[in-house]
């Protein structure tokens, strides 16, 4: 019987430790997932700005080649 209550007690004092560090452990890996997460976030935004000043510049661009054939044509 003594064999029995140390095992539980034995078991007990291993297994709560070991939960206490799984959970710490999937928060921490969580938190670190979400930065990852924003940080990509702020990347993709920055892109599509630079994406969408492109699409200017080539519009800019388009112009000045069409007003440089007409003043070529003059």
């Amino acid at each position: 019987m003594n064999a029995i209550i140390t095992a539980l007690i034995g078991g007990v004092c291993v297994a709560i430790p070991s939960i206490i560090t799984a959970i710490a452990n999937i928060k921490r890996n969580n938190e670190l997932l979400k930065y990852r997460i924003d940080e990509l976030t702020e990347m993709a935004e920055k892109h599509e700005s630079f994406t969408s000043k492109i699409a200017v510049v080539e519009q800019n661009v388009k112009e000045i080649n069409s007003r440089l054939e007409a003043l070529e044509k003059k």
